[in-house]
């Protein structure tokens, strides 16, 4: 069965507007198994007496690996199914958060890159 930990913190920086955080997401699917390890960065803004905007960026390790020993493959020296082991894709996003106590409206973008684990243009 496929399985998720995870794991989180987050925590203002002193008495300061920032705030950092930290997560480990570890997925496991069959033969996959991708690990995702962030860091962000948060800083808010005291727009009026009941509005705030934040403003936070994230950075992003992803690890990757396939084990190709738990799969029945035609073609083992098919390159598609080379190298899949300990594939390093890092990542950015960010986001925009405006927010009281009776209303909120937010924007983000949690991943600006594409990663390629699987895409293969002569596959279709």
């Amino acid at each position: 069965a496929p399985t998720t930990a995870a794991f989180s913190v987050n925590s203002p920086i002193s008495d300061s507007s920032f705030g950092i955080g930290l997560s480990v997401v570890n997925d496991k699917i069959g033969p996959a198994t991708e690990t995702n390890i962030s860091a962000d960065l948060s800083y808010f803004i005291q727009m009026s007496e009941n509005y705030k905007l934040a403003f936070g960026l994230k950075g992003t390790a992803n690890l990757f690996n396939l084990d190709v020993n738990k799969l029945t493959i035609q073609n083992p020296d098919d390159p598609r199914f080379q190298n899949l082991d300990n594939d390093f894709s890092p990542n950015v996003g960010a986001g925009v958060y405006l927010y009281s106590d009776k209303f909120y409206a937010g924007l983000s973008v949690p991943n600006f890159f594409e990663t390629n684990h699987y895409k293969d243009n002569s596959v279709s």
